[in-house]
This record gives C-alpha cells, sequence and structure tokens, in this order.
C-alpha cells in the first residue's frame, strides 16, 4: 500500500522587518513542520550559525532544503464572496471597494516579502562563495475554498557591471498545488508519528 505524507517545509526561515528606516532584516531559524497559517514561533538558532554549518560544504552550488521563508507578516486573503448573495450596484461597488484595499495590501507584503528573501539570500551567498543559487518556499494567496498552493522562489548570484556580488530573486515563483508535493519515497521517518506508517512492514516506503 502506498504510503504519503503532505509537504512539509525543513526549515521556516523567520523574518523580522527593520526597525528602522535603513535598517536590515533580522532572522531566526525555526523548525519545519505542518502547514500553518499563522507565524511560526522563532527558535533560538541564528541564520549565521545556520550559515557556518553549510558553508563546509565547500563544493555546494545550488541549494533547496525545502526552506520555507516566513516575512513576519500573513499574506493578504483575497475573500471569496458568496454567489448566493444579492447582486447588486451598490454590492459590487463595495466589493470592488474592498479588493481595491486587499490588493494594495497584497503588493505591500509582496514588495516586503522581495526585500526579506533577497536579504537572507545575500547572507547565504557571501558566506558560501561556490553557492551559486537556492529556492526558498511561501504559501500562495488562498482562502477558504482554494487548496494550498506552495511557491518555490529561486534565488541567484548576480555580478554587476562593477563587480559587485548580489543576491537577485526571480520575479516569478513556481506553484505546485499541495496534492503534488506528497512524498512517497526517501522521507525521514518521524518517531511521534509511527501510526502513520504499518512498522511491521520493512517496504513501508514503497
Amino acid at each position: 500500500m502506498e504510503q504519503h505524507r503532505d509537504m512539509e517545509p525543513t526549515f521556516i526561515i523567520h523574518a523580522h522587518s527593520p526597525t528602522a528606516e535603513g535598517g536590515s532584516w533580522g532572522f531566526h531559524i525555526a523548525d519545519g513542520g505542518p502547514f500553518e497559517m499563522s507565524p511560526p514561533e522563532p527558535l533560538d538558532t541564528s541564520v549565521e550559525r545556520f550559515v557556518e554549518i553549510l558553508s563546509r560544504m565547500t563544493s555546494l552550488a545550488e541549494l533547496d532544503l525545502t526552506i520555507r521563508f516566513h516575512p513576519g507578516t500573513i499574506r493578504p486573503a483575497i475573500p471569496a464572496y458568496d454567489s448566493n448573495q444579492p447582486r447588486t450596484w451598490s454590492t459590487y461597488l463595495e466589493q470592488q471597494k474592498e479588493l481595491s484595499v486587499i490588493r494594495q495590501d497584497i503588493r505591500k507584503y509582496e514588495s516586503q516579502l522581495e526585500s526579506a528573501m533577497t536579504s537572507a539570500a545575500q547572507i547565504l551567498l557571501d558566506a558560501i562563495l561556490s553557492l551559486q543559487t537556492g529556492f526558498f518556499w511561501t504559501l500562495a494567496e488562498t482562502t477558504l475554498y482554494t487548496p494550498i498552493t506552495w511557491c518555490r522562489w529561486r534565488w541567484s548570484r548576480h555580478i554587476d557591471w562593477n563587480g559587485t556580488m548580489r543576491a537577485k530573486i526571480d520575479p516569478e515563483a513556481e506553484r505546485f498545488h499541495q496534492g503534488w508535493m506528497y512524498n512517497t519515497d526517501g522521507f525521514t521517518r518521524n518517531p511521534e508519528r509511527d501510526d502513520d506508517f504499518d512498522t511491521d512492514d520493512d517496504n513501508w516506503a514503497e
């Protein structure tokens, strides 16, 4: 019998926005785990320690540890309007006004997300000289009626005309429906969830 579990991030990078204009982002590493809508609780684990361990891999060129990136705020969700609600002109105008505000909030969120991801990627690229590209994962916009969708953001090492190295985030992310993210082989067994597996079957990953 095929067994699987939903995608769960290995780590979560939890970003702290700059406290002053022109300040830099701060980061903590949190344990990965099941999907949650609320921001993760940061652990007492610094990004510097995380990077120090990765930097020992002197030939590491690409990094994808299914790291979920959390910019410290929840992505604004576009509401799902009741199809049974009366479709009057005034209702339409109210909905458009609400959507306009939400779209502005989404643009602000996406700007903060790009800034935070760029800063985190820069830390990784500065410390791991062999690293050329990597990926962060985020959750796409959701409503109560839409399935979970993951976005995979690619970042890479970019050299400017004057020789300055900077991290560059691709403008568009790959999108993966949660249903496509089942892992049917190679996953690590979680002792706290032994009931997920047939412990009497040595071939439980097949």
